[in-house]
């Protein structure tokens, strides 16, 4: 219930908010290992750490962002969200204009 209270305060635009509730679900997370298999917990921490690339993006962290979202590709490359969000995070960057159509690109390949 942690993570999905963390996009509602996003949608909300109470990206601290949202920042508590990611770190209390990431915190929890372990604690599933009975009911999930590892592979299935890694996907869970690549969509936490997408999600906490979007909060940092909102508050501004473009940077932190980047590196959030290659976290949460390091985990689950399948993740759409995590591509589209470095390919966002890419484009205010003159030189990664060529990576942001990349990943652009991978993300509606995987989006559909």
């Amino acid at each position: 219930p942690y993570l999905y209270t963390s996009y509602e305060r996003l949608a909300q635009f109470r990206p601290v908010e949202a920042l508590e509730e990611l770190e209390a679900s990431r915190a929890r997370n372990d604690f599933r290992a009975i009911y999930r298999s590892r592979f299935l917990l890694d996907q869970d921490e690549g969509v936490r750490s997408t999600g906490l690339a979007q909060v940092y993006r909102s508050l501004g962290f473009d940077r932190i962002a980047q590196v959030e979202a290659a976290k949460a590709l390091a985990k689950d490359s399948s993740n759409y969200s995590a591509h589209r969000l470095l390919a966002d995070t890419y484009i205010t960057r003159t030189r990664l204009v060529a990576a942001s159509a990349v990943e652009n690109f991978q993300a509606r390949l995987l989006g559909e």
